[in-house]
């Protein structure tokens, strides 16, 4: 994967909440769209100090929103109502806190994964089935060709064996 792909990829897993901080900032909706555009476009093709550190990249990200969404206060001439910067504090204060969540929600994606990828293909065809898709349990059965019983059966086994794995990795 090159570096545009890398950097594309990082934003668009930040993008909602990048848009929402910014929609935070600016105070019309039409001219928070315009920014957020702005931005993208800055973050996407003429920023070449972005951060390699995806963990790093949602502060950053939010720097140059800050700074874009400053400089259209600063260019509205029919209102001169800027936002102050306690404001703008509080926001990425919150912001943070969020980040730090999000963290923690990404760990533990990471190890249901790593706990998903030990299952045969078999298995994780039907946890996917039932659980991604949204089928039933017959309907995965007619699917698979098997009982509705044992698929049953096995979606509770291979939930207590998941929930074992995941317990086993969470704990240092």
């Amino acid at each position: 994967m090159n570096t545009k792909e890398k950097r594309t990829r990082v934003f668009l897993q930040h993008q909602a909440m990048l848009h929402e901080y910014v929609r935070a900032l600016v105070r019309h909706p039409t001219d928070a769209d315009d920014v957020f555009q702005d931005i993208a476009v800055t973050i996407l093709h003429k920023s070449p100090n972005m951060p390699d550190d995806p963990a790093v990249f949602p502060k950053w990200a939010r720097g140059v929103a800050r700074n874009m969404a400053l400089h259209y206060w600063r260019k509205q001439k029919s209102d001169r109502l800027v936002p102050d910067t306690d404001m703008i504090e509080a926001y990425e204060q919150a912001y943070e806190e969020a980040d730090a969540e999000q963290d923690v929600w990404q760990q533990r994606r990471s190890v249901l994964e790593r706990c998903l990828s030990k299952l045969g293909a078999g298995h994780r065809k039907i946890m996917d089935l039932f659980y991604a898709q949204g089928m039933k349990s017959r309907e995965v059965a007619a699917l698979v060709q098997r009982k509705e019983a044992a698929i049953r059966m096995m979606l509770r086994r291979l939930r207590i064996a998941v929930a074992t794995c995941v317990e086993s990795e969470a704990t240092p």
